[in-house]
């Protein structure tokens, strides 16, 4: 289902090269997944119940286990913050057009 919506990353990095402000983009991903049974009637006129297994472990992979890598990544180097100020964000900052 998160894979019919518009895809968030793309904002994300065009937003981030043009040097714009990305602090609106969680916001914008939550309304997709929030009105994306709305979208689902207004275009196919019904909606199917799905497992909520399937959903479930859908929001996993795509939004929490980043948010936890993520916040594993800043607490393994919060000592070392010039690595990951210089380093890490930097590269991921870049390397985030080719992934």
């Amino acid at each position: 289902m998160l894979m019919v919506t518009p895809c968030t990353d793309w904002y994300h990095v065009f937003t981030g090269i043009a040097k714009g402000n990305v602090s609106i983009l969680p916001i914008n991903l939550i309304l997709q997944v929030v009105l994306l049974p709305v979208y689902v009637v207004l275009f196919v006129g019904t909606i199917e119940t799905i497992a909520i297994t399937t959903l479930i472990e859908s929001v996993l992979i795509v939004l929490v286990i980043p948010f936890i890598l993520a916040h594993l990544t800043r607490y393994l180097f919060r000592r070392k913050d010039s690595v990951l100020i210089n380093k890490v964000i930097p590269f991921f900052a870049n390397a985030q057009i080719f992934f």
